[in-house]
């Protein structure tokens, strides 16, 4: 019985991610280099991609963006320093420092949130990058549902404080009292994991509106009495409403008559608990630091200001302006340090939004993270012997193992010259001179990003590796689609000329997350003034949206659900996502960026000899709807077809289908094992096109399309759309056992 194609291949989308996430977790080159000897490939491809003992994947696969989070997502480090002339400074790093720190999960932090919860709005929008409304997303960087759970754990912890109390000298109340107080641990349990998981700076946005709400206790005192009544209502008694929110009652006090706070009493207890708390299971690095432990009584038991007079309130300003300059410098300095990790992360994301369906990746199909760049593998003898021994097997695979596609993203565009200046000046070349922190961000960028000569090398041995690989210059304002001219796409053309691949992908314009210049947050407010901080731009790489479109369309469930007619038999390799209408069924989910049109002598430069992978954004009408979303205007490696376009990438990976059901009994090719692959499978996809009910989507061969034996020159001779070609990689031999 002849077996189907997708019986043969398993599958046709298992991708390599060439970029660093986590320098903490294990990588590529490690699982290469950790043994002294050489092992097996069988041991080889266990380590790499196999399951382990529960089942689960090995450390370097994954399966969805979630599994990706739970195993690469980094650990911040966060530093407190006072700077010579006194003020405080914050640091984070990636990298454990040996002096001690806070450590924050960037998955848990506001500003990641907030960067994830962009992209997914900008899948709906019908908003340019100009008019979206990025304000209302940047209100996470206050974060209002981090205050309004903290609002609720101090509500409860007051109320069942008041309960608990009532019952203290109750006899048989026991059972009634355990619950209260367990109630109260249950709730210190979650003040401790506010400190314990996270920064405490987090908690400074609600204490922040604390100080706020008693400012306008006594600003609404001082409107509405006289001066004479003013000595009359100069208190205010601190209390908490049904939502968790401090409130002020005004209390009158006669001349002589002593006021007394009933709730500072109940609490005094929790105060002394909660420090305790705080000296026992706090990160060692912030322990003994007495403000913090301060801070968090104060957000969790709001009654050391019980007592307000008018007076008070110069004293509160200065206290919110602290707070707020606190907050603001370490959200600034967060955002500033880890704003490229974030990109990375969000690349990933884009990824997987548009390679599953459901939630899902095609069957058998599964992402390696190789947590290494590039230069970890070309500048390590050992790992680079072993990768090109491993993975040239892995080419020739011919089961679920077979890796079909890689990324790599940020490859370096131009180098900025920190030292250029616009109005020149005499400058002696041996004075001191210090970078500032854009400076500084700017050179970090520089080392992070890919070296093009390096991509080059890169891409030469997965050329031979037979790995498709998606690249694209660093995401920045000026590789987005407002920058594309036609002056731009021949400077790419003349960049990427002498790479001549038909296994690497240029892909372009980049996407933007978060525009330069829409970086402002406004996180609160000063005298009626705003606050605000400035975000970095965030940018998106390309190859990473459309290695998840080829890799999303491998999918036939992904084809079905767009509305095509497949067939769960045959493999997707054939889909051509620029053929016809296919572009506008199977978009990006990512807005459109501009509300301009693209340059007609932009498209030309790229159409006339088909260039890259193309992203267009112009306003196209589908069935009577408008498209809001980006689409894909050109598909297409960077090897050239003998009529001088670039060369289509289904081509390829129909060619790699083809290679591996030949190979299926035997490692080598002859004539006789040609022709029974034409007439039990090339013949086969051509009856396809003469019955309408058979004419799939993923259907291998489409009308006047054929695969033929040139049986004098033992060539397969391939035609494709009315275009010719021999496939002089599959080589044939013309006798048993000749090679």
């Amino acid at each position: 019985m002849i077996m189907e194609p997708m019986d043969i291949v398993k599958q046709t989308g298992k991708t390599i991610i060439f970029e660093e996430f986590n320098k903490e977790k294990d990588n590529l080159v490690t699982i290469l280099t950790r043994d002294i000897e050489e092992i097996s490939l069988e041991k080889f491809k266990d380590e790499l991609m196999g399951k382990q003992a529960d089942g689960s994947n090995s450390d370097l696969v994954v399966e969805s963006f979630e599994e990706f989070i739970e195993k690469f997502s980094p650990v911040i480090y966060e530093k407190v320093v006072r700077t010579e002339e006194g003020a405080l400074k914050f640091i984070y790093e990636l990298e454990k420092p040996k002096d001690g720190a806070t450590e924050i999960k960037l998955k848990d932090h506001a500003f990641y949130k907030m960067v994830m919860s962009l992209i997914d709005r900008k899948a709906t929008t019908d908003k340019g990058n100009m008019e979206f409304p990025y304000d209302s997303l940047k209100k996470a960087l206050t974060p209002e549902a981090e205050m309004e759970e903290c609002k609720r754990i101090r509500k409860n912890l007051e109320s069942n404080i008041k309960q608990y109390n009532k019952l203290l000298n109750k006899e048989n109340s026991s059972s009634e009292k355990n619950r209260y107080a367990q109630n109260i641990q249950a709730c210190r349990k979650k003040i401790v994991s506010k400190y314990r998981n996270k920064s405490p700076l987090a908690l400074l946005p609600l204490l922040i509106a604390d100080k706020q709400k008693q400012i306008d206790a006594i600003s609404s005192v001082v409107e509405t009495n006289n001066d004479e009544k003013q000595q009359n209502f100069n208190l205010c008694e601190c209390s908490l409403d049904d939502s968790g929110n401090i409130v002020f009652i005004e209390q009158s006090i006669s001349s002589g008559e002593e006021s007394r706070n009933n709730t500072a009493e109940d609490f005094t207890p929790l105060i002394g608990t909660l420090k305790k708390d705080f000296r026992k299971k706090a990160p060692l690095a912030i322990r003994e630091n007495e403000y913090v432990s301060n801070l968090i009584t104060d957000v969790f038991v709001p009654n050391g200001s019980a007592n307000l007079s008018i007076q008070n309130r110069d004293e509160l300003e200065e206290q919110k302006k602290q707070y707020q300059n606190i907050y603001k410098e370490s959200l600034q300095s967060f955002a500033r340090a880890v704003s490229r990790i974030v990109e990375k992360f969000a690349g990933v994301k884009t990824f997987f939004d548009h390679a599953t369906y459901d939630g899902k990746l095609a069957r058998n199909v599964s992402v390696i993270i190789a947590n290494c760049k590039i230069n970890d593998i070309l500048n390590n003898e050992q790992a680079l012997s072993r990768f090109k021994k491993y993975f040239k097997n892995l080419a020739f695979e011919k089961d679920i193992n077979r890796i079909w596609f890689g990324i790599i993203p940020g490859i370096e565009y131009g180098r900025k010259n920190d030292f250029m200046a616009s109005n020149v000046e005499e400058v002696n070349p041996y004075d001191d001179f210090e970078l500032d922190e854009q400076e500084q961000a700017q050179n970090k960028v520089n080392l992070e990003a890919v070296d093009l000569e390096a991509a080059k090398q890169m891409l030469g041995l997965l050329n031979e590796l037979k790995i498709m690989t998606f690249i694209n210059y660093k995401g920045s304002k000026n590789t987005g689609f407002v920058e594309l001219t036609e002056k731009k796409v021949n400077e790419y053309k003349n960049n990427m000329e002498s790479i001549d691949s038909e296994y690497a992908v240029f892909a372009y314009p980049n996407f933007t997350i978060l525009p330069e210049e829409k970086n402002e947050a406004i996180i609160g407010r000063e005298y009626e003034k705003a606050v605000s901080i400035q975000l970095p731009g965030i940018y998106l790489e390309a190859s990473y949206v459309a290695a998840g479109i080829i890799v999303g369309i491998q999918n036939y469930k992904l084809l079905k659900d767009k509305g095509y007619k497949v067939n769960p038999k045959y493999p997707c390799v054939r889909f051509d996502i620029e053929d016809g209408d296919n572009a506008k069924r199977i978009t990006t989910k990512l807005n459109r960026e501009t509300t301009t049109e693209m340059e007609k002598e932009t498209k030309e430069a790229i159409m006339e000899d088909r260039f890259g992978f193309v992203f267009a954004d112009n306003r196209i009408i589908y069935q009577g709807q408008a498209i809001n979303n980006s689409y894909v205007l050109n598909a297409r490696t960077l090897k050239k077809d003998k009529n001088g376009k670039y060369k289509n990438i289904y081509k390829i990976l129909v060619r790699n289908l083809v290679d591996q059901i030949l190979r299926t009994s035997s490692d080598y090719v002859t004539d006789k094992s040609v022709k029974n692959f034409i007439s039990e499978y090339a013949d086969e996809w051509k009856r396809d096109n003469k019955d309408e009910d058979r004419r799939y989507a993923n259907r291998i061969l489409k009308e006047e399309e054929s695969i033929e034996l040139d049986s004098e020159k033992h060539k397969l001779v391939v035609k494709f759309n009315k275009e010719e070609e021999v496939w002089d990689e599959i080589i044939i031999n013309d006798e048993e056992g000749e090679m």
